[in-house]
This record gives C-alpha cells, sequence and structure tokens, in this order.
C-alpha cells in the first residue's frame, strides 16, 4: 500500500524523489539508519509491473506459509541484503578506498530485493514440491529462476549482489519453514490428541463408592 502510494504521488506531484529516501553506505555512515526502511518505498522502474509481479509472489508465500513466512523474508532480502553487501563494500574500503569511491554514495533504491526474495521462497517451495499441486509447485519455481536469472544480470553494479544476497536469504527463509514443518509432523512425542480430563458421569459414580 505504501509503496503504491508513493509511485502515485511521484508520478501526479513529483515526489518525493528518490535521493530523498534511497539508502547508501555512506548514509548508513552517518548514522540515517531510517533509510533502510524508506529505501523500500521507491521503485525504479515501471511500477504496475513490479507491484503487481510483486503481489502475486507475496499471495502465493502467504497462502502458503503464511505472513510471517512473508515478513521474514521481506526483511531479510531488503534489510539483511543491503546489510551484508554494504559490510562487503567497507571491507574492500579498508584495503582500497578507490576500488569502491564510485558505490559508496551512490543512492539505493527499489523494491527489487523484495521480490528476489520472494522469488526465493517459491522456488525453494516449488522445487520442494510443496506447493499445492505439484506440477504446478515445479513449473512455477522453475519459472522464478529463470526469471531471476533474465532479470538480474550480472553486470558488477552493487544491486546485482544485494539481488543474489536477497534470493539466497528467501530461499533459506523457505527451507527454514519447511524443515520446521516436516519437524514437527514427524515428531513421535507430539501427540495428535489430547486425551480428555474430565470422567464419564458414571465412573466418576463409581469412583466415588
Amino acid at each position: 500500500m505504501a509503496v503504491a502510494l508513493v509511485a502515485i504521488m511521484r508520478v501526479t506531484v513529483g515526489w518525493p524523489a528518490p535521493g530523498d529516501l534511497a539508502a547508501s553506505p555512506d548514509a548508513l555512515e552517518r548514522g540515517h539508519l531510517w533509510l533502510l526502511a524508506t529505501s523500500a518505498l521507491v521503485i525504479e522502474g515501471p511500477p504496475v509491473v513490479q507491484i503487481g509481479a510483486t503481489a502475486v509472489l507475496i499471495w502465493v508465500i502467504v497462502h502458503r506459509f503464511g505472513a510471517p513466512t512473508f515478513w521474514w523474508a521481506a526483511v531479510a532480502g531488503h534489510v539483511g541484503s543491503t546489510l551484508a553487501v554494504y559490510a562487503g563494500i567497507a571491507l574492500v574500503w579498508l584495503f582500497d578506498a578507490h576500488a569502491v569511491r564510485d558505490v559508496t554514495d551512490a543512492p539505493d533504491y527499489g523494491i527489487s530485493a523484495v521480490w528476489a526474495a520472494c522469488m526465493g521462497v517459491v522456488c525453494v517451495a516449488g522445487a520442494a514440491g510443496a506447493l499445492h499441486r505439484a506440477r504446478l509447485a515445479t513449473a512455477l519455481g522453475a519459472g522464478c529462476l529463470v526469471t531471476f536469472l533474465v532479470l538480474v544480470p550480472a553486470d558488477g553494479e552493487v544491486s546485482d549482489f544485494e539481488h543474489l544476497v536477497a534470493f539466497l536469504a528467501g530461499a533459506a527463509v523457505a527451507a527454514r519453514a519447511l524443515h520446521h514443518e516436516r519437524r514437527g509432523d514427524a515428531d513421535p512425542l507430539r501427540p495428535t490428541r489430547l486425551p480428555s480430563l474430565r470422567r464419564r458421569p458414571r465412573a466418576a459414580a463409581r469412583a466415588g463408592r
């Protein structure tokens, strides 16, 4: 909802500008941590296509795993990938600051890391046959993987590394969710139905005699 509202405002009134909400390594180094959240409100590219595609992926994840799994994937995909890649940039900067000087202040924004993480979730669920229809699950999982590889070419941009980390983060979230499901189903110490503690009237009357 917030992403769509920001997209409408940008089209109608030309505000906010991407730079107002975008994150960057320099901005986080200055303590502007709120940009980790606001950078996900600005869409880079066609808004209708990205919002629609992301909405479909969110529906699949919530329908299969529940809302918490989606939020874990979204946070791990957007915030986790950003922090991981920025940490890598900081490490390179310690040894060769000139190698990363062009990316430390580059605006970083968009919802692509969120849909990359969602693709990772659906891909793993599809590969494991964990969706409701096995053939559809396999096709959807393979389709997400192919789409990710096509839409995210490896041209060395910072966002490419973020997308890769986000995809892997979403895949890890899905694998963890499936592991907990299987562990719960196979737990021999977990009773399927707890015995009733109430006594039947006749049994209670006999015990009282």
